[in-house]
């Protein structure tokens, strides 16, 4: 019983953190009645993905490899947006919380090898400082200008 109100207290929680990343920066579910270009993957943490927008049709697209698609240019770039100490993935790394590839207000928590949950700051405030593994008002770690919430 326990267990499956781990469950479901984790799909709830999971669902709602979608479901605000949608109301704080544009994601594109659909391209109809959207201009031709290139957005942010619909509500996914995971900055490798764009959505390419042709004629009202949407393209799901990855970057190549080593390369992450930056929002603010709208384009895939070179690296991690955030800088070298950002992950995507959990694997050799030890249990923790570590700084998001992608957005400098979230981060990732890693336990056994494997990512559970973008966690992150709180709105329009803090970003993630690596070296004391917290969220502040400033880092030293990530630039800052890289946010998931708008």
């Amino acid at each position: 019983m326990q267990k499956l109100v781990f469950i479901v207290v984790a799909i709830v929680m999971a669902l709602a953190s979608c479901t605000s990343a949608r109301k704080k920066k544009p994601c594109v579910e659909s391209c109809v009645g959207r201009p031709d270009g290139e957005y942010q993957a619909s509500c996914t943490y995971d900055c490798r993905f764009f959505v390419k927008c042709v004629f009202g049709f949407s393209f799901l697209l990855k970057c190549r490899e080593g390369h992450f698609y930056d929002v603010d240019v709208r384009d895939c770039v070179k690296g991690c947006p955030t800088g070298p100490r950002g992950i995507l993935d959990c694997y050799d790394r030890p249990d923790g919380h570590w700084q998001h590839c992608c957005y400098c207000d979230l981060y990732a928590t890693c336990a056994s090898g494997g990512m559970f949950f973008h966690r992150r700051c709180e709105p329009g405030g803090p970003v993630w400082h690596d070296d004391k593994h917290k969220c502040l008002w400033t880092s030293g770690t990530c630039p800052g200008v890289h946010r998931y919430y708008a």
